[in-house]
């Protein structure tokens, strides 16, 4: 939304992406005429060059809080729609650092307690490190028998935080 909004206020002032990274004083015009589109069609920007945008375009700091918070409600909403897809619980298993294999776990085990067995069982017979691979968001990690680590995935936070964005403004 922020990109979008950004993208409207330079076509209003009939800016080309050359025009505005010359008027961000770019070393490097193609270069940050990647960013520019970049960030125009994606999202994600650096706090410093996001304050000389808004400075350049005009516009109001709230305006650019306001999109931001937007722009991350959406982001969660979609890692979260994302997260809640079932996936079949199955094992990766790390063959030689770097490679990974996926292994499935058989119908026969149907019961959370019966997939952890089996994740311990398969890493202590391989003598592998083995991701037990229970949703989107649960994993169980195994290594020679043992569980080494239970993890609940979560999605990034703040792709431009409003925290970082507050203190570039305030540097300008």
């Amino acid at each position: 939304m922020l990109g979008e909004y950004c993208r409207e206020r330079r076509f209003a002032q009939t800016l080309t992406l050359s025009d505005l990274a010359t008027l961000l004083r770019a070393n490097n015009v193609s270069k940050m005429v990647r960013k520019l589109d970049y960030f125009e069609r994606e999202g994600p920007i650096d706090p410093a060059l996001l304050s000389a945008l808004v400075a350049v375009l005009k516009i109001d700091p709230v305006v650019v809080q306001n999109l931001m918070g937007e722009d991350e409600e959406e982001s969660l909403h979609e890692w979260d729609k994302w997260a809640s897809q079932w996936v079949r619980p199955h094992l990766i298993t790390r063959l030689i650092p770097g490679v990974w294999m996926h292994v499935t776990i058989p119908d026969e085990v149907l019961s959370l307690s019966d997939a952890e067995a089996f994740a311990i069982r398969y890493a202590q017979e391989e003598q592998r490190l083995v991701c037990l691979v229970l949703s989107r968001r649960i994993s169980i990690w195994v290594r020679s028998g043992t569980v080494v680590k239970r993890v609940e995935a979560r999605p990034a936070r703040g792709r431009t935080s409003q925290s970082s964005f507050a203190l570039a403004v305030r540097k300008v």
